[in-house]
């Protein structure tokens, strides 16, 4: 929808597992299994990072700069052989742009806990200056479950926590769309 205060586009979706991929996830670790990762994923601690466009920088691969909240699990690997689609990926791998298209989610995660160093970073264009911007959430958002799944809800309090940021690039301009031929 149009945001007329920051004047720009916002797409919310409620927070719902992971969507279409709670079927896959259940099909491949069993759905016990699915279910137990992701009332973990509800109930750990939330990140919030801020995705450039495409236009704002040269590893990104989406028109519009978007926001995501993320949790991060450690989850024991699976044999993939019944899942020729999938495959684990390697730190390596997961930090490179060419590879992963959510490799700056990884980088600054990765940043922030000390998981790997600047110059693995530096190896796959991750500096400091080019790293996502994480938004702090404030303890009773700390949570995916605390999020909620009311889509209005949830568009509230990612637009005021994006407001007070201040290092955030202005919105894009208004898209225009074309007339209908008759």
């Amino acid at each position: 929808m149009w945001e007329t205060h920051s004047k720009g586009w916002l797409l919310t979706f409620k927070i719902d597992g992971l969507g279409p991929k709670n079927r896959e996830l259940s099909s491949m670790f069993g759905q016990e299994a699915k279910d137990s990762m992701l009332v973990d994923a509800l109930d750990c601690e939330a990140r919030c990072y801020v995705m450039p466009s495409s236009s704002q920088s040269d590893k990104s691969s989406i028109a519009a700069p978007m926001t995501v909240l993320v949790t991060f699990l450690q989850q024991e690997e699976i044999n993939l052989d019944k899942f020729p689609d999938f495959a684990w990926a390697t730190m390596e791998q997961a930090l490179d742009p060419s590879f992963n298209v959510h490799a700056g989610v990884i980088a600054r995660y990765c940043q922030e806990k000390s998981m790997a160093s600047l110059e693995m970073l530096k190896a796959y264009g991750w500096t400091v200056s080019n790293m996502l911007i994480a938004i702090p959430l404030p303890s009773k958002l700390s949570t995916l479950r605390d999020w909620g799944a009311d889509v209005a809800s949830v568009y509230i309090s990612m637009k005021g926590l994006l407001l007070k940021e201040r290092r955030l690039q202005a919105p894009l301009p208004r898209r225009m769309c074309e007339p209908r031929d008759k």
